[in-house]
């Protein structure tokens, strides 16, 4: 559950990219490292709130995400909410 495929990317980065709530929760059930870094160190979190993948981000923070995370520019999850205007992902 935490191999990283040719793109630097675990299945957990592809589920909260894609706002997959059940397989997040499948995931982290086997034993996915919910703050698993990935290609340029970011976490599924950052990907969740970039795509503006609500559901997604609520799952993981339940699951206790790290907001704080950084990926290697310092943006955390937070950063890429506000950029793509994801004013709701914001006031999580």
């Amino acid at each position: 559950a935490n191999q990283l495929d040719r793109d630097r990317l675990a299945p957990l980065h592809y589920a909260a990219r894609g706002g997959n709530v059940e397989l997040i929760e499948g995931l982290i059930a086997r034993g996915a490292d919910i703050n698993i870094k990935g290609l340029n160190d970011i976490t599924p979190l950052h990907l969740a709130s970039k795509h503006n993948r609500y559901a997604a981000v609520r799952a993981l923070l339940m699951f206790n995400a790290d907001i704080e995370a950084k990926d290697t520019n310092s943006n955390t999850a937070m950063h890429y909410a506000a950029r793509g205007g994801n004013e709701k992902i914001c006031e999580v």
